[in-house]
């Protein structure tokens, strides 16, 4: 069996950033269908390495994938990504291929970027272990003490500025101004908020494995975050059985399409790949917001019905890594 390699540390395998949290789901479920035995790139015992970026002194002159989850196109440089850029595009050069993680990171990586060299790639959506994230199950509706007749959307994420949970609060109190308070809203992750507003229950940093009860306390999902490339907590949610709102911008889209499991809805200008002011993001246009949820809400048994759960499942994700990866060693 291939030994796969992957450059991460010790000390960032307890990180609970999106990419962390989806790469060691990805790499407990090669070791569970034997797909590959993974290894530390620390160390030389490897046959093939799955990277994020080329470490250099760990690689060992290995072949190696890169699984890209976007790249940064903030004009204001606010974290240095002009720097990370530069190393996963000299990275992509040296690889055997690229996995991207939404269609939306493929046309960003290639609009910021022209390759010397023809490399392999391909789009394969990040997913979710189903034997955790399902419907079924505990959840904590009544623990929270919501009532039957609450409409409850769930929202969820390392809360940074584009994420807009600003904006996700204002929408819920527009909601509640015209609809006598019966929408709720669960916000998991830690944040800075220190709003007030019996509508809303601030759960703080959730573990990832401790997610599920979360998300099946709420009716839907809604994820406002402005041009998000590939994120995880809608695939979580709507595993969950949550019908998902997205935006119409980023990977979002095409993530809720590939499953049926919701509406992307038309909240913002269409971004055309350039770069942008992404912490000062727009305010997203709250009357599609509002026509979209309240869809969602009067067909809610059929959108959850509709969910397609085999596109969430990390058991199909892991078996096209494996494909991508041994046809292109």
């Amino acid at each position: 069996m291939i030994r796969l390699g992957v450059n991460f540390n010790p000390f960032r395998m307890f990180s609970h950033s999106g990419p962390n949290v989806f790469l060691k789901r990805l790499f407990k479920d090669f070791e569970k269908n034997k797909l590959f035995i993974t290894k530390s790139g620390l160390l030389p015992n490897f046959d093939v390495g799955l990277y994020i970026i080329k470490k250099g002194k760990y690689d060992y002159d290995k072949p190696f994938f890169l699984r890209n989850g976007g790249i940064h196109f903030d004009i204001k440089d606010t974290i240095g990504g002009k720097k990370i850029n530069k190393q996963i595009f000299e990275s992509a050069e040296l690889s055997n291929g690229i996995i991207f993680n939404s269609d939306f990171c493929k046309k960003t990586f290639f609009k910021f970027y022209t390759p010397k060299k023809n490399i392999p790639h391909t789009v394969i959506h990040n997913a979710v272990p189903l034997d955790k994230f399902n419907p079924d199950g505990i959840n904590y509706r009544t623990k929270l003490g919501f009532s039957e007749k609450d409409r409850i959307i769930v929202c969820s994420a390392n809360w940074r500025r584009h994420k807009r949970l600003e904006e996700t609060i204002k929408f819920l109190n527009i909601l509640n101004l015209k609809y006598n308070n019966i929408y709720k809203l669960i916000v998991l992750g830690k944040n800075n908020s220190n709003i007030k507003n019996n509508n809303i229950f601030f759960s703080g940093q959730v573990l990832p494995d401790k997610l599920p009860p979360w998300y099946r306390s709420g009716d839907i999902y809604l994820h406002l975050a402005w041009i998000d490339p590939g994120p995880n907590t809608p695939i979580e949610a709507m595993a969950c059985g949550l019908p998902t709102l997205g935006c119409n911008n980023g990977g979002i889209a095409e993530i809720i399409k590939s499953s049926n499991g919701g509406i992307a809805c038309n909240t913002d200008f269409v971004y055309n790949f350039n770069e942008i002011d992404l912490y000062n993001p727009p305010e997203p246009n709250y009357l599609n917001l509002e026509r979209d949820l309240k869809l969602i809400f009067n067909n809610l048994s059929e959108f959850k019905k509709n969910i397609k759960f085999e596109q969430l499942d990390i058991k199909n994700a892991s078996k096209k890594y494996a494909e991508f990866i041994k046809k292109n060693i």
